[in-house]
């Protein structure tokens, strides 16, 4: 389990990732439709009917089932490996860390792997402005909402203050 130094306490990184995703994504205890029309419940969780609980439209569901289907999701996607891989890079903190996992949480896991975003983060070859060019040219090439978020995560990851709920990007405070 990835450890982090969150608010002068060590906490899982999973947890902070939860809140983090809760607030990007938005968070609903009952099924709904997402963007594409799929049942959808929680974090973005799609119902396939094979979740450890049965899921059905119309009933709300505790927030603690919601998480579990969060930490399957966290765990399907490798979001743990990538943080890992991230912080082994050098990376101070655990703002790229959620950058990285909220992309991956997005995207999935298996662009990410082989892309060059990756290897150059890894290598600390980027800052923002290269991110956020390589992004738009590549990833989120018919999606403004794409690039407006995924902009806002690697704004997150660059920033030198600690990602909390409330947190103001700097760019955005004035």
């Amino acid at each position: 389990m990835l450890i982090i130094n969150y608010e002068g306490a060590n906490i899982a990184f999973k947890d902070v990732f939860y809140q983090y995703c809760k607030l990007k994504e938005g968070y609903r205890n009952s099924v709904y439709k997402d963007h594409k029309g799929f049942d959808t419940i929680g974090i973005g969780h799609l119902v396939t009917g094979s979740e450890p609980f049965h899921v059905v439209a119309g009933k709300t569901y505790t927030d603690s089932q919601i998480k579990q289907l969060f930490d399957l999701d966290y765990d399907r996607l490798g979001i743990e490996a990538f943080a890992e891989e991230i912080k082994a890079a050098g990376y101070t903190g655990y703002n790229m860390m959620l950058a990285v996992s909220h992309f991956v949480w997005a995207h999935g896991g298996g662009q990410y792997r082989t892309s060059t975003l990756r290897k150059g983060l890894l290598a600390n070859q980027y800052d923002l402005s290269t991110v956020k060019a390589y992004l738009k040219a590549n990833w989120d090439l018919r999606s403004a909402p794409n690039q407006r978020v995924n902009a806002e995560d690697f704004e997150v990851g660059f920033s030198p203050t600690p990602w909390q709920p409330g947190f103001t990007l700097p760019s955005r405070s004035n």
